[in-house]
């Protein structure tokens, strides 16, 4: 359960109800949350971008913390999308930073060194080794959504 602080907007499911992410928002640190789950694909990652877009359009935070810690594949397929739809977006929105929890998979390495590498062009990304670590530097104290 999450501290006051973060806020759960949605719990996204595939449309066989396997969880894609959970959203959050914590208004204090303007920072809108997305923590993935399960094995990816360039689809459900192009789909909980999509769904990303609609939080900060709706919420327009100057933050966005990505947390693949939980995940397995790669996002190779979604970089294009990525780089064309959602970049230009967001900065349109004035999203001012990345933030990023790696997955610690080698096989990852690459495709996150290919995101950032995109992203960055635009806006500063941060990159972490564990979701806590990321959530102690950008949020609040109290504010952390529990592991």
């Amino acid at each position: 359960m999450p501290s006051p602080a973060f806020v759960l907007l949605e719990k996204m499911t595939d449309s066989h109800g396997v969880p894609l992410a959970d959203y959050y928002h914590c208004q204090p640190d303007n920072l809108l949350y997305v923590r993935w789950h399960g094995h990816l694909t360039g689809d459900t990652v192009v789909e909980t971008f999509r769904q990303t877009l609609y939080w900060q359009r709706r919420l327009a935070p100057r933050q966005l913390l990505l947390d693949r810690s939980r995940t397995t594949g790669v996002w190779e397929e979604a970089l294009p999308w990525i780089q064309f739809e959602w970049l230009p977006e967001s900065v349109a929105l004035r999203l001012e930073q990345v933030h990023c929890v790696l997955v610690g998979n080698p096989l990852d390495e690459h495709c996150c060194q290919e995101f950032v590498g995109i992203v960055e062009r635009r806006l500063p990304v941060h990159l972490f080794h564990s979701s806590h670590q990321a959530l102690a530097r950008l949020c609040r104290p109290m504010a952390q959504p529990m592991a």
